[in-house]
């Protein structure tokens, strides 16, 4: 079934580190734009004739407001066409076309709490902690997830691991720190792959997911987005320790 395209216009866009832009996106026909934290959308960019120069997909970063407004955060990689696009080309003002939004990357419901949209499988029982692990931009759909747990008072368990090169690459660094104070049950541990620094672990995310959830509990989820080696890794990982692969969800967009 074809999905409608919506009209947008970039409201305002702001460098987040040395490789990331947060952009903020304004679907100016709509009234409200309604999506489940976690999922994303798709842009048609004026960047070539072919479908594959001109789709590419974003999580949403924001939660949601009841406004027409999203934010996005993206990783910059030199040469490519949606990089180049978003970081040099487009101004304030230019108009977008998006589609979406789309997937079923979002935070398992406990048996309790509906959701707003039926096709979106739910897991049965009671979660008891949800265990985020990402890299890089990987990080995007957790930060919409957390937002709207936040902003509804959902003190579920969760422990947001995050790997980055150097500190100077972890996005949202300080809503983390205020999640922490304001949200009963949130960690945060960050492992950085290139720099040693005082607060922060030295290494790659398996090592902490290895050691803090050894023990397997079937109502733990754990969800996986980021580099593509990295998910590789750590599904092999999880299963390994014990994991049923329905508690494991992955970022794919398609």
């Amino acid at each position: 079934m074809p999905r409608n395209w919506h009209k947008a216009r970039l409201l305002h866009r702001e460098l987040a580190g040395p490789r990331a832009m947060r952009l903020w996106i304004h679907l100016y026909e709509l009234d409200r734009y309604d999506y489940e934290p976690g999922q994303f959308i798709t842009f048609d960019l004026p960047t070539g004739t072919k479908r594959i120069d001109r789709w590419r997909s974003y999580s949403i970063a924001s939660a949601p407001d009841g406004s027409a407004i999203i934010e996005l955060a993206i990783l910059y990689m030199p040469g490519g066409k949606a990089s180049e696009y978003f970081f040099h080309q487009i101004q304030d003002g230019d108009e977008l076309s998006l589609q979406g939004p789309k997937g079923i990357f979002t935070r398992a419901m406990s048996a309790q709490e509906p959701r707003l949209h039926d096709q979106i499988s739910e897991t049965s029982g009671t979660i008891s902690r949800h265990v985020m692990i990402c890299t890089g931009t990987g990080v995007v759909p957790y930060r919409s997830i957390l937002r709207d747990m936040n902003a509804r008072g959902i003190d579920e368990p969760v422990h947001l691991i995050y790997g980055a090169r150097t500190a100077a690459e972890l996005l949202y660094t300080q809503e983390w720190a205020r999640y922490e104070r304001s949200m009963l049950g949130f960690r945060f541990t960050a492992c950085l792959s290139r720099e040693d620094h005082p607060d922060h672990t030295s290494g790659y995310v398996h090592q902490v997911y290895q050691q803090e959830y050894a023990d397997h509990d079937p109502q733990r989820i754990f969800y996986l987005c980021g580099w593509s080696q990295m998910i590789d890794e750590a599904m092999e990982n999880l299963i390994a320790l014990g994991n049923d692969p329905h508690q494991i969800r992955v970022e794919l967009y398609g």
